[in-house]
């Protein structure tokens, strides 16, 4: 009985481990798939308003609805992409070799005379 008894021992001390790092490999892949759809869950502002105009051609909202919701988007994008609005077009910078009247600089020296 205490050869038995040994056996059952060292087969149970063999079996451990081996569960705990089947447990520990199943709370690994548990938490990581619950991340990654996490990770998703949160769509971004392109990806929103691509959503909202399916919604808007499948006639599931009105184009008032759509509307403000493109405005909002819209403008959330401008802001990640440091895009100026429409009416905030920023004034041109003069580019080297240009003169402050607007005119093309002769850079040949012959002043438009051949």
């Amino acid at each position: 009985m205490s050869t038995l008894f040994a056996w059952e021992f060292r087969l149970l001390l063999a079996t451990l481990p081996m569960v705990a790092v089947i447990l520990l490999g199943a709370a690994i892949i548990a938490w990581a798939k619950r991340y990654f759809q996490r990770s998703k869950e949160v769509p971004g502002v392109s990806q929103q308003l691509a959503h909202f105009r399916s919604l808007y051609e499948a006639g599931e909202i009105t184009k008032e609805e759509y509307e403000s919701v493109r405005a909002l988007l819209g403008n959330k994008l401008r802001q990640e992409l440091n895009v100026p609005a429409a009416g905030e077009a920023k004034p041109d910078k003069p580019r080297p070799g240009d003169s402050s009247n607007g005119a093309a600089k002769d850079v040949t020296g012959t002043n438009g005379k051949d």
